[in-house]
């Protein structure tokens, strides 16, 4: 198995928004809400998160982690300022 970090790319996106979604499904289906509601409020919270994590780390290196060139996870990780 070959285990990689990728630089992040725009054409990453459906991926990253995918994986952040990912991580709040059970939350939001516990919720009960209808796919129309559900949607919408994935879109503004991922993009509130992106926003958020740009301000307070402006220094983090963001990477897709792959494994047989196949994307599995992301990688944010605070770097330092020079």
């Amino acid at each position: 198995m070959k285990v990689e970090l990728k630089s992040i790319t725009k054409d990453d996106e459906p991926f990253l928004y995918e994986v952040y979604a990912s991580s709040r499904r059970k939350e939001i289906d516990s919720w009960r809400w209808s796919a129309e509601k559900i949607q919408p409020f994935f879109e503004v919270q991922w993009c509130a998160q992106q926003t958020s994590y740009r301000q307070q780390f402006p220094h983090a290196s963001h990477c897709i982690i792959t494994s047989d060139e196949q994307y599995v996870r992301r990688l944010l990780t605070k770097d330092l300022p020079e």
